[in-house]
Order: structure tokens, then sequence, then C-alpha cells
């Protein structure tokens, strides 16, 4: 009852920040009403928003629109509630920003050996060039 954040198991969190999409910083509030802020911690400033490039949605945190690397930094949030005098910091966000790379990403398959009988052990080793968060699967 006395959070105003949305409890979170971690206290440090890493987020990428893309050029290519949206980033939201998940600064959710437990109720609608308080109000949250956004700040950085070196330089130490707090982040306007303007509703357009940065705007803020108490079910999922603070938008950036077109991220880009001046964005990258570290950060937290500030609730303050109407109902208490001091205000509740949220966990800390480290923001990375990431170049996209211009192509599909780039991968490689090896094999341990070329020829192999029933019964013989070998290696399949993938290994691709990519954005980070990239999800992989295989089919036999």
């Amino acid at each position: 009852k006395d959070e105003l954040f949305v409890p979170s198991a971690i206290h440090f969190e890493i987020i990428y920040l893309r050029p290519d999409k949206p980033t939201t910083v998940p600064c959710r509030v437990t109720n609608p009403k308080i109000k949250v802020s956004l700040h950085r911690e070196v330089p130490a400033e707090e982040i306007a928003v303007n509703g357009t490039q940065i705007s803020y949605n108490p079910t999922k945190g603070f938008i950036i629109q077109n991220p880009s690397p001046e964005h990258k930094g570290a950060y937290y949030c500030k609730a303050n509630s109407t109902t208490k005098t001091t205000p509740q910091i949220s966990t800390k966000y480290q923001l990375l920003y990431v170049e996209v790379p211009s192509g599909p990403p780039f991968a490689t398959v090896q094999a341990s050996s070329n020829v192999v009988s029933g019964g013989d052990i070998f290696n399949v080793t993938c290994s691709v060039l990519g954005e980070p968060e990239m999800n992989i699967s295989f089919s036999w």
C-alpha cells in the first residue's frame, strides 16, 4: 500500500536504446494519479516530458520516441504522492545506445566434421552477429 512504484525484483536494469524503435523506461506506478518524473544521474537533471519526443504512460513508463546517443546514461524515476511528503525513487536504469546493423544478421554454421556415420559424435557451432536480444531457433 505504501509503494508508489509497481514493485520490481531487481534494483538495476539495463535498457537498450535503438534508433529504429521507441524505448520504454518502465517506471510504472501503483496509482495513475501519482506524479512521476524522470531524472538523469550525470549530469543531474530532470528530463523534460513534452508528450511527443518523451511521453509518460502510468501503465508502461516513460517512452522515448526517437532514441539517440544523447539519451544514454544512468536514470531513475521519482514519484510524489499527494498523501506523502517524501518522494520515492525507482529502480535505477542504465540506458545503452545500440547501433542497429544496416542489414540482416550475419550467421555462420560450422561442423566439427563434414562426414559422419551413425553413432559418431560431432559438434555444430552457429554464430550470429547482430543486435542484442535476438531469438535463434533450430529446426531439424
